[in-house]
This record gives structure tokens, sequence and C-alpha cells, in this order.
């Protein structure tokens, strides 16, 4: 009898500690979820540092879905970020730009677009100030820009 008791209290404890994990993961489950309906700008360059960016929109507020610097990661997870769009245009060019602010850092994101020359000319770049010091990124690879949007 005492053996079936804690055969029945062991069974019991297992099952609360599975369902208090359950239970923690839950409340966690909908920070983990968040899943951007759609990246915005996405900047990878060498030059000159490593630099990984991407940008994503999640019902009208945006996210730094990643964001490294010389592989140091200087946001975790999807961090929030207002940021505060801005556009120029003149005959054949367009400049679509939006800033935010992270970490003590002011990082401009740019897409410029011309026709200028007769061909469409596309340069997206990011541009990060601390401390009175600028570094200026021109993105490459598979970056690319919905800033236009």
């Amino acid at each position: 009898m005492v053996k079936t008791h804690k055969k029945l209290w062991k069974q019991s404890f297992l099952y609360l500690k599975v369902i208090t994990l359950l239970l923690s993961l839950s409340v966690f489950l909908p920070l983990a979820a968040l899943a951007c309906e759609s990246s915005i700008f996405v900047c990878e360059s060498d030059s000159p540092k490593s630099l990984n960016l991407s940008v994503c929109e999640l019902k009208g507020s945006f996210y730094l879905e990643r964001f490294d610097l010389q592989g140091k990661k200087l946001a975790e997870n999807e961090v929030s970020v207002e940021l505060v769009k801005s556009s120029y245009h003149r005959s054949l060019v367009n400049e679509h730009s939006a800033a935010f602010s992270i970490n003590e850092l002011d990082v401009v994101l740019s897409d410029y677009r011309s026709e200028e020359l007769g061909e469409l000319e596309v340069v997206l770049s990011v541009t990060i100030e601390q401390a009175f010091e600028s570094d200026f990124y021109l993105c490459e690879g598979s970056s690319f820009s919905r800033l236009v949007d």
C-alpha cells in the first residue's frame, strides 16, 4: 500500500512538473511567436565593418529582427523601434529614409533611386552615428528595401 501511494505521488508530482512547465512556456509563447508581417529593410554589408540589419513591420509597429555589428548582437530578438520616415523627390530621383535610435546609436536607413542617366540606380545604405562619429554602410548581396510603401 505504501509503495502504491509513493508511486501515485511520484506520478502526480511528475504531472505537476509537466503542467507547470507547459504553463510557464505559454506565458512566453506570444513573445516567441512574434512573426513579422513583412520585412521592410534588410541590409548586409562588410565595409567599413560587418553589418547585418533587418527591420520588419507587424500590425503597424516596427521591429528590429536582427541588428548585428561586427558579429555583436545590438538587439536581441524582436525589439520595437519607433521609425521616423521621410522622403525626398526631384525629377528622376527619389530617396526614402527612416531613422531610429537604439543603445545610444542613431541609425538612418536610406533607399536612393535615380534614373538620371537613363538607367535605374538603386543605392541602399545605413548610417550609424554614435558620440559624434558616423559610419556609412553600402548594402549589398540580398539587401532590399520597402521603405517606399
